[in-house]
């Protein structure tokens, strides 16, 4: 027992010091938060709407959260494999200098290894996250041109089921989901950004691999916000699916099933068609059920309970 306390004892110092340091940063968060609450409060009276991005930008701040503390962990561990040893010595191990420095080597050797394996794994998930970010963003920004020419456009969609559709567009001409797929291409050897969707064989044939068609989550996507929309309003909405592909200029062979692949600049030509679908009155309607749909995005800094006349 006196053998495991020698072990456990420089630990459990360790960190009683580490929470000892951390603990006036926690008071002054909290009094600061408590001090501000009480003077000042956003002058907004509801929620803000969805930006372009703005699950993927969430994603994002939780996977940076992750990288800190394990960039945190690879930075402290020196440091605290220094101090343990110098603990344990100082406790009176019962093992000579040799042995303690041999077993926290290979603490350290492990720690380093599953901690470098996983920043790995998140850094290349967060340069995903980037790049599908600025693709929605971009995108965004395309569509957000339509309103210049009196359609309605919404972002970020929130589903049933956890996901969501990446853009809303509300025009005279229909309603239209669009899905955002942002693929890269290689630097050199293919410089062209030219793409071909094949319809009939559900793929997208790009220089460098081929990649298969997503019918079925877009026309899901679609179905699900036809029904929702249907149930709001009260008369048949029909939801044209849409694929932007930013960046790439596409190609189309065979009939369509369904799904239209574009490229998302000068987006009126894909939105505004030469047939009336839906006059200014239901557009209204439905861009009223859509505001509803995205606006949750939570105000800072407001007062809790009922909102101050």
């Amino acid at each position: 027992m006196d053998f495991v306390w020698a072990i456990l004892a420089p630990v459990v110092v360790l960190l009683a010091v580490l929470f000892a340091g951390a603990a006036p940063a926690a008071l002054v968060v909290c009094v600061w938060r408590r001090s501000v609450g009480t003077r000042r409060h956003s002058p907004l009276t509801s929620d803000l709407r969805r930006p372009p991005g703005y699950s993927l930008t969430q994603s994002l701040g939780e996977l940076d959260t992750d990288l800190d503390a394990m960039v945190a962990m690879l930075l402290a561990t020196p440091a605290a494999l220094v101090a343990t040893m110098l603990l344990w010595r100082q406790s009176g191990g019962a093992a000579d200098w040799r042995t303690q420095v041999g077993a926290l080597l290979i603490v350290a050797a492990v720690a380093y290894v599953f901690v470098a394996r996983r920043l790995w794994g998140q850094l290349t998930k967060r340069r995903n996250l980037i790049v599908g970010l600025e693709g929605e963003r971009f995108v965004g920004e395309e569509l957000n041109t339509l309103m210049r020419e009196g359609c309605y456009v919404f972002h970020d969609v929130q589903m049933d089921d956890g996901s969501n559709i990446d853009h809303v567009v509300v025009s005279p001409s229909g309603v239209f989901s669009v899905n955002t797929k942002t693929l890269g291409r290689l630097a050199e050897r293919f410089k062209e950004a030219r793409m071909t969707v094949d319809y009939d064989q559900e793929k997208m044939v790009f220089p460098d691999r081929v990649a298969p068609l997503p019918s079925g989550r877009l026309k899901k996507e679609a179905g699900w916000l036809s029904r929702e929309l249907t149930s709001a309003t009260g008369f048949t909405v029909r939801v044209e699916p849409m694929l932007a592909l930013p960046g790439w200029f596409v190609e189309r062979k065979g009939a369509s099933t369904g799904v239209f692949v574009f490229n998302p600049k000068t987006p009126s030509k894909f939105f505004i068609l030469p047939r009336t679908i839906l006059d200014a009155e239901r557009m209204g309607q439905l861009a009223y059920q859509l505001d509803r749909m995205t606006r949750d995005v939570p105000r800072s800094y407001q007062r809790r309970g009922k909102w101050p006349e």
